[in-house]
């Protein structure tokens, strides 16, 4: 009970230290960084192209709101041991009884709360920019041999409310994913920890798209095939094997959660099995 204390006690401390100007202006940022940019593909799509709105809401939302899970888990979760070494506390918490484990476990949370509270309003804010625009489903998308099945299809599983519902928990599930694999990063490397989240999310986004075994142990293509599998979004016939696959949605969630277990408890050995050197024993 004690520890979980510390952990809750950690967290309060963490969300209130982050209500400031500088960070809270940097998640409004991020959050407003997708309705804007639909805005103003929304204004501009009418006036370059007959089709007047883009056919695929879902997939440009879900890229836009896997970009800002990611910068914001870099910015709260990467630097969990660096801002303790620079500020001098990371000696004191070294002797209190689980006093690294319980800081970086509160820290972890917190960088999952602003991730997930980011991401969710920016979501909220497309899903009423994409109410707003005419967004076209034109039939072209698949070609001469189009049925009135895979248009209404189309027309179903891109209605705002249905994004909306269907992106949410791939939200939360992506923000506990990537904050402990940043965790992870950055206990593992915690001066040149922000560059290897970024070269990570790089290469992240290129394997999720691969048609081979390595996209497995990926969360960007579990997060993918979970929120198509929710909107019965189905692209196999025109991207076989690229957008999703043929299991369920239950796996794509279990195997998140377990991607999650595995770099929290990899971050927690790291924790105890590395020596941090602060400024005054350098």
């Amino acid at each position: 009970m004690l520890f979980l204390r510390k952990i809750s006690a950690t967290f309060l401390f963490e969300f209130s230290r982050s209500l400031t100007a500088s960070r809270i202006s940097t998640s409004l940022i991020l959050a407003f960084f997708a309705p804007i940019m639909l805005t103003l593909i929304g204004f501009w799509l009418p006036k370059t192209v007959e089709s007047s709105g883009i056919p695929y809401p879902l997939l440009v939302l879900s890229v836009f709101h896997l970009l800002a899970v990611l910068l914001a888990v870099l910015l709260w979760a990467t630097p969990v041991v660096f801002s303790e070494l620079e500020g001098k506390t990371w000696a004191y918490l070294a002797i209190r009884p689980h006093g690294k484990l319980c800081s970086t476990l509160g820290k972890y949370f917190n960088a999952v709360f602003w991730a997930s509270a980011t991401a969710s309003v920016s979501l909220g804010l497309s899903c009423l920019v994409v109410n707003y625009f005419p967004w076209n489903f034109n039939p072209a998308v698949f070609g001469d041999g189009v049925t009135m099945g895979q248009l209404e299809m189309l027309k179903q599983s891109n209605r705002p409310m249905v994004v909306f519902y269907s992106l949410l928990p791939c939200l939360f599930l992506g923000s506990m994913a990537f904050s402990a694999i940043f965790v992870h990063i950055g206990l593992i490397s915690h001066k040149r920890g922000m560059i290897l989240a970024v070269v990570y999310g790089i290469v992240e986004t290129i394997f999720a798209f691969l048609p081979a075994i390595v996209r497995q142990f990926t969360v960007g293509f579990h997060l993918r095939n979970i929120g198509f599998k929710i909107a019965d979004f189905n692209l196999n016939d025109e991207f076989p094997g690229y957008v999703t696959d043929d299991s369920g949605t239950g796996f794509h969630i279990l195997a998140v959660l377990a991607i999650t277990v595995v770099h929290v408890a990899a971050a927690i050995y790291w924790l105890h099995a590395r020596e941090y050197i602060t400024a005054e024993e350098a």
